[in-house]
Order: C-alpha cells, then sequence, then structure tokens
C-alpha cells in the first residue's frame, strides 16, 4: 500500500507536494499520527519521512528527515516509535510543520 493511497481511501486531509515538485502528500501533526495508527493496525513499516515548514501559504522542505536501518526495518514497532519521536522534536519548535513518511511491507 503506497502512502498516497491509505490517505485518499481513508480521507485524511493531506496536502499535495506536486507545487515543489514531489509526488506525494504532507500532514499536519494530528493527521500524521493518525497514519501512522492505521501503519500501526496493519504491520507496516514506516521506513522513514521528511519533514516541512508551512510558512506563507507555501511549503518548504527543512531537509530534516529520519529512517530506520536494515536491521530495524523488521521490527514495525519500533519503527513507529521513531517516527512519532522525530516528529515530536518538531512539535516543540515554533512553526507550523507537516510530515510525509515513507512505508513498506516487511515480510
Amino acid at each position: 500500500m503506497l502512502v498516497n493511497e491509505i490517505i485518499e481511501n481513508n480521507s485524511i486531509e493531506a496536502i499535495s507536494l506536486e507545487k515543489i515538485g514531489i509526488n506525494g502528500y504532507a500532514c499536519t501533526y494530528r493527521q500524521v499520527c493518525e497514519l501512522i495508527s492505521i501503519f500501526r493496525v496493519n504491520q507496516i513499516t514506516i521506513l522513514g519521512g521528511d519533514v516541512f515548514v508551512y510558512d506563507n501559504e507555501k511549503i518548504k522542505l527543512t531537509y530534516d528527515s529520519w529512517y530506520v536501518t536494515d536491521k530495524e526495518k523488521c521490527d514495525y514497532e519500533l519503527s513507529y516509535k521513531k517516527a512519532i519521536d522525530y516528529i515530536n522534536i518538531f512539535e516543540s519548535k515554533e512553526g507550523v510543520f507537516l510530515y510525509s513518511l515513507v512505508v513498506g511491507k516487511v515480510f
């Protein structure tokens, strides 16, 4: 399942990143937490993600990101913890941040 499909199939509000040349979506904190819950129920590993700042109606990449290592890919619970911990860093900062996720089903 792709993140885009999950967003569309679950009617999660998200902002398209097409304007900045990325085929995907970014979500606010509340929305990304909802996505993470869906991934958790379906045991889909979060491989990593990117952070964007939303400023004056413009989306800008912060060049901040996180990822799980090859060894961690099999531990989907750890992948959720890493994602939430990283996202929480930005929620304590000033500004409006958006988050995009990369996921994968590990067999």
